[in-house]
């Protein structure tokens, strides 16, 4: 940052402005201070800053993941799922959990801290046991108060 963002002579009633930019490198609670010098008999003034560090989101591609009809107990070929980071906050990837009928392989996501637009992939499966229609979801768990994740579906056929 630029300690001498406001170098014009103010003259009574001037004013200049700072901006502040606040990106955090990890989820929690921030603080410090913006300090101001001049050649005022006041000089230096501080002004408190304050933040919150929150995780970041994820978006799923493809969305939702379809397998169309595949033969009961059977296990189609896996399918390619990519998870991006689109928020400025950092979102560390717990742990990824598919509904029944459903499995991970090559899960490159468990256990990754992805920073903005960084990504990771896992591959699905869908492993039908009945001749029905599936709708699941993989659920991922990250340190955000609530799990994201994408819908899964497919057709179990005889």
């Amino acid at each position: 940052m630029n300690p001498r963002v406001c170098e014009t002579l103010l003259r009574p009633g001037q004013n200049c402005t700072l901006r502040v930019r606040f990106a955090p490198d990890a989820v929690g609670a921030y603080s410090g201070k913006l300090t101001i010098e001049d050649n005022s008999s006041l000089s230096p003034q501080h002004v408190a800053l304050l933040g919150t560090g929150v995780p970041g989101t994820l978006a799923f591609v493809p969305r939702p993941l379809a397998f169309g009809k595949v033969k009961v107990n059977t296990t189609s070929t896996p399918k390619f799922l990519k998870m991006t980071n689109l928020t400025g906050a950092v979102a560390s990837v717990i742990s990824v959990a598919p509904s029944t009928g459903f499995a991970v392989s090559n899960d490159l996501c468990t256990g990754a801290t992805l920073t903005y637009n960084q990504s990771c992939t896992i591959d699905v499966a869908f492993n039908p046991t009945a001749a029905v229609h599936v709708i699941g979801k993989l659920t991922v768990t990250t340190d955000s108060t609530k799990d994201q994740g994408v819908q899964l579906e497919g057709t179990g056929v005889p």
